[in-house]
């Protein structure tokens, strides 16, 4: 993973590549009017090390430049940095961009003279999109964190799964909560807590013996009813006589 990630990122931030000290000069002035702040680098290597100092959002690469054009720097630069936004600056209103991976180095491309506005408004649509992208990205990372603690709970409640039986004293971890605290979990997925707690309880009700009757013995006779009224009678009738 590029170590550009884990630095913070100011989203009014650009780094602009650009030979012409007069569109430098401009794109600096007018984008600090709006509190923007500007890296300028007219040389390849020059650029490439203020986007490892600085980590800028958006980085503006003149097209046409003797020493590394454009996209040439534009592939360097994303291979330091997967989020950048990169738009590519022309002087040919067709340019030629016949690039199979040009969609996965840049955003678009503007034809110079830029308006300060219309640079704005794509940049914000830029960062619009780049924001759903790392959201999407974020999700699907705690979707598999999820996938693998509940995989880890199904093997914790089927001992067979993890290639052994459960002796006494592993049956009684059956009944411990999933890596010792579930309260992270819940608070995230309560649903999944849910379906562990039923698997839990079905894995003791497994586990608990059946109660049994006592077997009978074929060869012991069966015990005689006593008849109590007879004898009562018998008794009776002796204590008159």
């Amino acid at each position: 993973m590029p170590e550009d990630q884990h630095h913070p990122v100011n989203p009014r931030s650009a780094l602009l590549y650009e030979t012409e000290r007069a569109v430098i000069r401009t794109f600096t002035l007018q984008l600090q009017d709006r509190n923007w702040k500007v890296y300028s680098a007219r040389e390849p290597g020059q650029a490439l090390s203020l986007l490892g100092e600085h980590h800028p959002a958006v980085a503006l690469l003149d097209m046409v430049n003797p020493a590394m054009d454009g996209i040439e720097l534009a592939r360097k630069m994303r291979a330091l940095s997967p989020d950048l936004i990169i738009i590519l600056l022309t002087g040919y209103p067709e340019p030629d961009l016949v690039v199979e991976d040009l969609h996965q180095l840049v955003y678009t491309y503007l034809v110079k003279p830029v308006r300060i506005d219309q640079l704005l408004l794509v940049i914000a649509r830029a960062q619009q999109e780049l924001a759903v992208l790392q959201e999407n990205r974020i999700l699907a990372q705690k979707v598999e964190q999820l996938r693998l603690e509940l995989e880890e709970a199904h093997q914790a409640m089927d001992p067979a799964a993890a290639g052994g039986s459960a002796t006494e004293d592993e049956s009684l971890s059956l009944h411990r909560p999933l890596g010792g605290d579930t309260s992270g979990l819940a608070r995230r997925e309560p649903h999944i807590i849910a379906s562990y707690e039923r698997h839990m309880r079905a894995a003791e009700l497994k586990q608990r013996p059946e109660a049994q009757s006592p077997p009978v013995s074929e060869s012991a006779p069966a015990a005689e009813p006593t008849d109590v009224d007879g004898a009562e009678g018998q008794q009776a009738e002796g204590d008159k006589d």
